[in-house]
Formats: structure tokens, C-alpha cells, sequence
């Protein structure tokens, strides 16, 4: 067997242990994992709403923050950080309702997030992207986590909030299947995002840890991994469900992977040490082996590329030297010529397949009418896409290209 080869079936072996634990760790949680803490107590919390430019999406999502239904009063900051279309002018029809908006000069999301600190006097607080809606019940199925005085943030479980073509669909197979494997990750204690489509964080904690970092591209990675590598824990309410908008072509999906991709890098870099520090328990083992997932996939691609043009120049050479000409292809199917690499990445296949499952059942789809065909795709496709995404971010990130939020 060729090195190649070799490499090719190691890292699929390796690819399915991995998917493996996940399967198991779902298998050992199955009976309890939509259940969610329920708690008496409802403190305070303010949403903070960083928006720029966001005046088509801006009504929306503060219409669904006032619709929530939460036994306690929350506040609802809107910072406008230095919008130049008409995002102001549509928060403060909102005044009257007890939304308060403040301006700002152009900063980007985590300055903004600081800036609205300021103001914050209630023990929790919720950072909400502008271009997201909630859920009604989101709120009550999450603050239930928070009677573990270690907990210092909760994610909810996010939604496409449109699929009106192809990318869209694409990315709506994603996220159905990224919500079980985040609360896999929380049940493994290794959340290493809290993104901004509604996470909810104490306050004190946050303050305590230093707020988020202005000068990181993907902050809301970065702040997960401070808390966790300060001893803290981050949770996630699989059935508290928000929806967001998401890039609508393969461009913007690009640009913002490139931004996540880049981030990942960066605060892997930035946390190495805690990363690999045994301290801080599933953190330091599950981070390290997302690098051998991401190598794999990546060098799947790779392989696939190289095998394509050496079997292309063959054919070119060979056809050639009969000077030519046209002829019918023979066909010999060879049904029972399988191999070990065969099995291994057929195993992979099942795997995933097996995940996308779950993400079906467990993640409160409404339909899957009309969307089958898009779980094919991203099966098959997705993955090639993905390892391009993230050969082209290590590339630009070799070369040191000016990063963009």
C-alpha cells in the first residue's frame, strides 16, 4: 500500500473515532437532552443590540425581544454604531415602549458591546445581533442554567430565518445539524463559541473576566475561551430557538468564513497554551482534535485535486500517442473489488449521515418537505467546500492579508 494511502485511511479511521464520541455521548444523554433546568427565579436582564446599517432588519428583531414572554422586566439597549442609513430613525419609533438607543461612532460589534456595558444594571445580560429574531419561549428555557453559580454563559440553538435558494438551503442543513453538536459540546464541556444571536451571560462574570476583546476578529470565540480557561462554564438550551440571517451567495458566505476561519486560528494561537493545559479538562482535548479534523478534510481535498489531474495528464498522454482518436470507453464494473479505504470512508459517509439524523430529530425542524435533497448536498458537497473555505483562510493567513470583520 502507497504512503498515501496509508495517510488516507489513517486519517479516516481517525475522522470516524472522533465523529464516534460524539455519537456516544449523545447515545448516553438521549433521555434528557431537550429537557431543560426549570427555575422559579427570573432576574433581570438587559438585551444588548449592536446594530449597523441594519434598518431593514432592526423592526423585526426588537419586536420579537418585546414579545417575549418573561415573568420578570427586561431592558432593551440599541447601539447604533455610526449607521449611515436610516437604522436610528426606525429604533426610535420604539422609545415608546421603553427601547433606548444610543449613538455611536463606527467602532465594530465587540466596541459596541463594551460601549453598551456602560449602561447595564441588571445581573444579566443578552447580546443579540440586529439582523436576528427570537423565539418567545427562548428566554425561559435558558435562565433555568444559571442556578449553577459556575455557569457564566448559555447559548440558545440557532435557525436559518430564511431558505429561498440554494445557499440558503445549504446553510440551513448546516445549522440543523450544528445545533445538536453544540449541545454535544456543552454536555462535553466545550463550548469554544457564545455567539451573538442571543447568548445570554452574567454580568458580574463578564465585567470580572474583562469584557470582550475589541482587537479579535471572531469575539465571540475569543470570550468563550476566556471564560472557560477562567474555570467557568458555558451551557446550551437545545430547545430555545433564535433565527438569523445569513449570507444569501456563495461570496458573502466566503468572506464570512474567512472571518471565522481566521478567527479560530487566531484565538487557537492566542489560547495555545490553555488549550493544551490537561486543567482545563475536555477543552484541552476537544480543541486539538478539530486541528486533525480540519487537516483531514483538507487533505481529502487535496488528495481528490492531485489524483484528478494525475489521472487527467494520463489520460491526455495516452490519448496522444494514438494520435487522438475517438473511442467508446469500455465499462467493467468491478462490484466486490472492496478494500479497507473503501469500508473506512464508507463508514465516514454513514456516520455523517447518522449526525445529520439526529440533527433532524433533535432540533425541533418544522418540515424537511422540499429540503431532502439539500441534506444530500451538504452531505456530499458540503465537505469539499468547507475544506476549500478553510485551505484558502490558512493561505491567507500565511501571508499575513490584511483581516476583515
Amino acid at each position: 500500500m502507497e504512503i498515501i494511502d496509508l495517510a488516507f485511511l489513517a486519517f479516516n479511521l481517525l475522522a470516524i473515532y472522533l465523529s464516534l464520541v460524539w455519537i456516544i455521548i449523545y447515545i448516553s444523554n438521549r433521555k434528557t437532552i431537550l429537557r431543560y433546568p426549570r427555575t422559579k427565579k427570573f432576574p433581570a436582564i438587559t438585551f444588548i443590540v449592536p446594530a449597523f446599517n441594519e434598518e431593514k432588519n432592526i423592526e423585526k428583531c426588537l419586536n420579537s425581544i418585546l414579545n417575549v414572554d418573561y415573568p420578570s422586566k427586561f431592558k432593551i439597549l440599541v447601539i447604533n454604531d455610526g449607521s449611515t442609513d436610516k437604522t436610528a430613525e426606525v429604533v426610535k419609533k420604539f422609545e415608546k415602549y421603553g427601547v433606548r438607543l444610543v449613538n455611536k461612532k463606527r467602532g465594530g460589534k465587540a466596541v459596541a458591546l463594551n460601549f453598551a456595558m456602560k449602561f447595564v444594571n441588571t445581573d444579566f445580560v443578552a447580546c443579540l445581533d440586529a439582523d436576528t429574531y427570537v423565539t418567545k419561549d427562548y428566554l425561559k428555557k435558558m435562565m433555568g442554567y444559571f442556578k449553577d453559580e459556575n455557569v457564566a454563559a448559555v447559548t440558545p440553538s440557532t435557525k436559518v430565518s430564511e431558505i429561498s435558494n440554494f445557499v440558503y438551503k445549504l446553510q440551513w442543513a448546516e445549522y440543523a445539524l450544528s445545533l445538536i453538536l453544540r449541545k454535544l459540546f456543552a454536555l462535553f464541556d466545550c463550548q469554544f463559541t457564545v455567539p451573538g444571536v442571543g447568548s445570554v451571560f452574567r454580568t458580574s462574570v463578564l465585567r470580572e473576566v474583562g469584557l470582550f476583546d475589541e482587537n479579535s476578529l471572531t469575539e465571540d470565540m475569543e470570550i468563550a475561551l476566556r471564560l472557560q480557561t477562567r474555570g467557568y462554564k458555558i451551557e446550551n438550551s437545545l430547545i430555545s430557538y433564535v433565527y438569523t440571517e445569513c449570507p444569501k451567495d456563495f461570496v458573502g458566505l466566503f468572506k464570512q468564513r474567512m472571518r471565522w476561519y481566521r478567527g479560530y486560528m487566531e484565538n487557537f494561537k492566542k489560547y495555545s497554551k490553555e488549550i493544551f493545559d490537561l486543567k482545563n479538562g475536555n477543552l484541552s482535548v476537544f480543541l486539538p482534535t478539530t486541528i486533525i479534523w480540519i487537516s483531514f478534510i483538507i487533505f481529502m481535498l487535496l488528495l481528490q485535486v492531485l489524483s484528478l489531474s494525475y489521472s487527467f495528464y494520463n489520460s491526455v498522454t495516452l490519448w496522444k500517442m494514438i494520435n487522438y482518436a475517438i473511442m467508446l470507453p469500455s465499462i467493467s464494473l468491478e462490484l466486490f473489488k472492496i478494500d479497507s479505504m473503501h469500508i473506512a470512508l464508507s463508514l465516514s459517509l454513514f456516520i455523517g449521515l447518522v449526525m445529520v439524523v439526529l440533527g433532524i430529530k433533535t432540533s425541533g425542524i418544522e418540515k424537511i418537505k422540499g429540503k431532502k435533497l439539500s441534506y444530500l448536498i451538504y452531505i456530499i458537497l458540503y465537505p469539499y467546500f468547507f475544506a476549500f473555505m478553510w485551505f484558502c483562510a490558512i493561505v491567507l493567513e500565511f501571508l499575513g492579508v490584511r483581516k476583515r470583520w
